[in-house]
């Protein structure tokens, strides 16, 4: 039976001149695979059963032994490759016929892909359990492997049936899902995905057995291969592969031991990782011993399970081993990154540490400063910027002189990030162990990633979900942030939930200009501690270190150091009595405290301020007292350190 019917414009021709279009669709059918190659060059084709897939999704199929098809995209279909041609190049079945009869195909611009309408589902799982349970596909036969999935409450979600690889072709997964349309009265079963969250395969003894730790393994094989043998654990995976991962519902582990065992492979491992960021108390096991590509199935049926049981986390994993501790000598921990001039450092590692202060005093330059040793040390630092943008980061660290190759190499910048966006951040630190990651604008970030500044509950999620992990990999995060406008009953507090002091397990600074500064003047900035929970620099309000910032040769010199008895003093009113003293000493003359209040500079100070300045001198070494014979009163003389 003839597939094509002649048009009337054939029918005018004589028979000798009309064109056969049986006769062009036989020709066509021998060489299917190379013609589709041709036709659909900008498109995947993959040999899928006894159809061509055409697309990224596979909307197009093709028969591969007669060539007729269908688009599910615009639900259209033909007979033939040579309506395939007609539907490809939107041309008629004459004009098709004719380019493919000349053996001379001219260029086409192919079909314009139909704009995608809004999805709008017309169906749900059931909530009425069915009947039946298919085991077979219209195409492929009867399955080798079918796994019933449910939801969390057992109810039924549908089957994924998996036919294992032959001489003859690979192996094959099809889900199949129980649904209710919303036009049909009774559910049925449709050859489509299930719905987003995904279910998980034996996911519904997570709730049922609440006492029971959870494995996640790649592949409902592995589940079924590995639950046989741990009955202790509740053993669970997730349907699509590691491409899917982020489809599925991965809530409710909160408060359970979970381990996540990954394929031996790349993708296996990428998929852990998105495993572990939506369960982040979770443990990867490290198969890095076993075979390339092995998963849990293949271990077991290696006979290797044994070695794989002792690998998982046991009941006393939970509780941290003091051992190594208790043997090692327990002195106090001190900060180990961003040394100062002076030798000192600032910021503890594998901890949060924090600066804050008035936008005055330039918190994002201190942070440039601290960050800046490392960077010149050949470490790498993260550098999250919620507030500034490249540009002006780059131009200010060079201007810190900090040289254009350590910051090509070694500065990894984040601008305005995402949610997602610091997610990844966390998996590349992970995989990377920078010395430092700064989030420059703690309350912007805040508010980023959904999260209230002033909720101590929204704080503490915010800390445990978005900084917290940076720890993980050893790096010290360094966080910036804001005071409280009112100056009245400040301290050394930064604005927000005091949540936010509570999170901070290494040190945190207020930052204060000391003297200051601009880009043509030199100035200062002292640090001061608001909280040292190690008390490896010093206690809750102790200025412990100084900023000296310095504009030389075209770049601002900065540098940290830790502070010395002469920075906390009056220093232009210790120096004006040194050059007193000195003064009477080259007349061969020592003062004592009441010539010097007697003094025209003492009429303008109080003799208690005269003995106190007196006795900071001493103490810096920049006088010394000393007693003539027969007096009663110290008179003081030019000490060792004097300042010129």
């Amino acid at each position: 039976m003839a597939k094509y019917k002649f048009k009337t414009t054939d029918e005018t021709r004589p028979k000798s001149d009309r064109i056969d279009y049986d006769e062009i669709d036989k020709s066509l059918a021998a060489s299917i695979q190379s013609r589709l190659g041709e036709w659909f060059a900008d498109k995947p084709v993959k040999l899928s059963g006894q159809w061509y897939k055409i697309g990224n999704q596979g909307s197009l199929s093709v028969n591969q032994y007669d060539g007729h098809w269908h688009s599910f995209e615009d639900d259209q279909s033909g007979k033939g490759m040579l309506s395939l041609y007609a539907y490809r190049y939107n041309v008629s079945l004459e004009q098709a016929a004719e380019d493919l009869q000349s053996n001379v195909v001219p260029f086409r611009a192919a079909r314009q892909e139909p704009a995608k309408k809004p999805k709008v589902e017309q169906w749900e799982h059931a909530s009425i359990p069915p009947t039946d349970c298919p085991d077979s596909h219209f195409d492929n036969g009867k399955a080798d492997h079918v796994y019933r999935y449910r939801g969390r409450d057992g109810s039924a979600i549908g089957v994924i049936m998996r036919w294992d690889a032959t001489e003859e072709k690979g192996k094959d997964i099809r889900p199949l899902s129980w649904v209710q349309f919303h036009n049909k009265q009774d559910p049925e079963w449709k050859w489509c995905a299930f719905a987003e969250p995904r279910p998980l395969y034996r996911g519904e003894r997570i709730d049922r057995e609440g006492g029971k730790p959870i494995l996640i393994v790649e592949g409902e094989k592995c589940v079924e291969a590995a639950e046989k043998h741990l009955p202790d654990w509740i053993v669970i995976s997730w349907p699509g592969g590691s491409s899917a991962v982020n489809k599925c519902d991965w809530s409710g582990f909160e408060g359970r031991r979970v381990a996540i065992w990954p394929d031996n492979d790349e993708a296996g491992i990428k998929a852990a990782e998105s495993i572990k960021r939506h369960i982040q108390h979770a443990e990867i096991i490290d198969v890095a011993g076993f075979g390339e590509k092995e998963d849990l199935a293949d271990i077991i049926e290696a006979g290797e399970i044994e070695r794989a049981i002792e690998m998982l986390p046991s009941d006393d994993s939970i509780f941290v081993n003091l051992d190594d501790i208790l043997s090692g000598e327990l002195e106090p921990e001190l900060p180990t990154v961003a040394p100062s001039i002076s030798g000192e450092c600032l910021l503890y590692a594998g901890r949060i540490n924090e600066i804050h202060g008035e936008p005055s005093v330039g918190k994002t330059n201190i942070t440039l400063s601290i960050i800046g040793t490392e960077l010149l040390m050949g470490r790498d630092v993260v550098f999250i910027d919620p507030e500034d943008n490249p540009q002006g980061i780059v131009k200010r660290a060079v201007a810190f002189g900090i040289p254009k190759e350590s910051i090509r190499r070694h500065l990894k910048y984040v601008h305005d990030p995402a949610p997602e966006d610091v997610k990844a951040v966390m998996a590349w630190a992970d995989r990377n162990n920078p010395s430092v990651v700064s989030i420059d604008g703690l309350a912007e970030m805040i508010s980023l990633c959904g999260f209230k500044e002033d909720d101590a509950v929204s704080i503490l999620g915010f800390f445990r979900e978005y900084v917290r992990p940076f720890t993980s990999c050893g790096a010290a995060v360094l966080l910036s942030d804001h005071v409280v406008k009112s100056t009245e009953g400040r301290g050394t507090w930064s604005r927000g939930s005091g949540a936010k002091m509570g999170r901070y397990d290494g040190v945190s600074y207020m930052v204060t200009l000391a003297k200051p500064y601009s880009p043509n003047q030199a100035g200062a900035v002292k640090f001061t501690i608001a909280k040292d929970r190690n008390g490896g620099i010093g206690t809750k309000g102790e200025e412990v270190f100084m900023a000296y910032i310095e504009p030389k040769n075209g770049v601002t010199d900065v540098q940290i150091r830790r502070m010395r008895k002469e920075d906390t003093m009056p220093m232009d009113e210790i120096k004006q009595i040194v050059e007193m003293v000195k003064e009477w000493q080259r007349h061969g003359e020592y003062p004592n405290k009441g010539t010097i209040y007697a003094h025209d500079y003492g009429s303008k100070m109080t003799e208690k301020r005269i003995r106190d300045l007196l006795k900071m001198s001493v103490e810096c070494e920049y006088l010394e007292y000393i007693r003539l014979d027969g007096e009663r009163w110290d008179r003081v003389k030019v000490g060792s350190k004097a300042p010129e």
